[in-house]
């Protein structure tokens, strides 16, 4: 497998309001010596966000960082040596790390990815997290997240099954069934990839699935269920509010939302 390193650039004008918007995304792949960052295509986003923001600083801070990370571009001597160390796994750190202002950085996280879905999977990290860059064809589907789960079981060759349990209109409630715990475990996969901040449709995914979960089983204290979403950084409220329906309804189920990634790394490791 071959790992990806990653991490969010966002823009955050005021550490009392603690708002915050994504703005580009980095990341870094020391098996290839690669590293890029990908920077936001809608600056009238930000704008929106804070009618203050400087534009110029901005893109300073793009240019900055696409001659600190943009591997592919080597052009002089000078530049050759912010890559010097670019097969290191602590390379993007490196960079990142001295952003604390303005703009800062996530915690940086690791995808595992395949030669021949490399490209593939950089895309879904860019679509996922510079979200207001794609249109509304572009956005990620409940169909592309039902498939990367199904991708992601098959690497770690996890055995598991098409769900079978349906609702009172004969439709499946679930994606998948675990099929080696110790409880029973079933999946779903959503989309939180929407356009509105409004949305009323994840949680009316999520309180659906709870109204079919309750009507065919009286007692579902043994299993464990995952909602698994696209990634995101549930800043949204919309995304709040499924959260939180979630964490209300654990007094009766054994419930969770995870993000693929998150999800990716509880199947590797064992500890969904």
């Amino acid at each position: 497998m071959i790992k990806i390193y990653y991490s969010i650039a966002q823009y955050i004008p005021s550490d009392f309001r603690d708002e915050r918007i994504n703005i580009g995304l980095a990341v870094h792949c020391p098996h290839y010596n690669y590293s890029h960052f990908y920077k936001t295509s809608k600056l009238s986003r930000v704008r929106q966000f804070d009618d203050e923001f400087d534009k110029d600083y901005l893109e300073l801070i793009f240019e900055s960082l696409e001659f600190q990370l943009n591997s592919n571009t080597i052009q002089d001597e000078g530049t050759e040596l912010e890559f010097q160390h670019i097969s290191n796994v602590d390379f993007l750190e490196s960079v990142t790390m001295y952003y604390t202002n303005e703009i800062r950085f996530t915690p940086i996280k690791v995808l595992l990815s395949s030669q021949s879905d490399f490209q593939k999977d950089i895309d879904n990290l860019k679509d996922a997290l510079l979200y207001y860059d794609k249109t509304k064809s572009e956005r990620i589907t409940q169909d592309q997240v039902r498939n990367l789960v199904a991708r992601t079981l098959k690497d770690y060759k996890k055995t598991y099954s098409k769900a079978s349990i349906k609702n009172d209109i004969g439709e499946n409630i679930f994606d998948f069934t675990l099929e080696d715990l110790s409880r029973e475990t079933y999946i779903k996969a959503l989309t939180f990839d929407f356009q509105r901040e409004h949305s009323k449709k994840p949680i009316l995914d999520i309180k659906a699935t709870m109204f079919d979960i309750n009507n065919i089983k009286t007692n579902w204290n043994s299993a464990k269920i995952f909602f698994v979403v696209n990634n995101t950084t549930f800043e949204k409220s919309y995304e709040k509010d499924a959260l939180n329906t979630i964490k209300s309804s654990n007094n009766d189920f054994h419930m969770q939302i995870k993000t693929i990634s998150e999800f990716e790394y509880d199947i590797k490791n064992n500890t969904l």
